[in-house]
């Protein structure tokens, strides 16, 4: 069985995702150049011994990661890859912003309901991309 690249898998990733793990746990794409690991484990060592697996060459398929002009450090290897993601903790607003926007949104919508308060804590996620509140229970006063 053959993969092939196709950028609107995207909309509905996870059966591709089912398939690469199953059947093709180390991926190579010849028409696009790149090599592809499916199972986290594979991932997490890979991670680890960049030298042998190495993303300085790119990781993006469709062009999209070159809008974001050089210092990307997804594309890149240590110790640059390193060097640019410490800056950017400390310089990304997208965190620090969607908290802001969080907090501002709960407080103005307990001010509109003056009848009702938080219940305790929230309930949180955290995966691999998302971190924040699941749910968040409200009870009259």
């Amino acid at each position: 069985m053959a993969v092939a690249y196709d950028p609107l898998v995207q909309e509905e990733p996870y059966a591709a995702y089912r398939a690469l793990r199953r059947d093709f746990p180390v991926y190579r794409n010849e028409e696009r150049g790149f090599w592809a690991l499916s199972r986290f484990d594979d991932v997490q060592r890979a991670a680890r011994e960049w030298r042998s697996w190495s993303s300085a060459e790119g990781v993006n398929l469709d062009d999209t990661l070159s809008l974001t002009g050089p210092g990307n450090f997804i594309a890149a290897d240590p110790p640059g890859h390193d060097r640019l993601r410490r800056e950017g903790i400390h310089h990304c607003l997208g965190a620090p912003l969607a908290r802001l926007q969080g907090r501002v949104v709960l407080e103005e919508t307990l001010r509109a309901m003056p009848g009702y308060r938080l219940a305790g804590e929230p309930a949180r996620i955290a995966t691999h991309n998302t971190r924040g509140v699941a749910r968040l229970a409200i009870v009259p006063v």
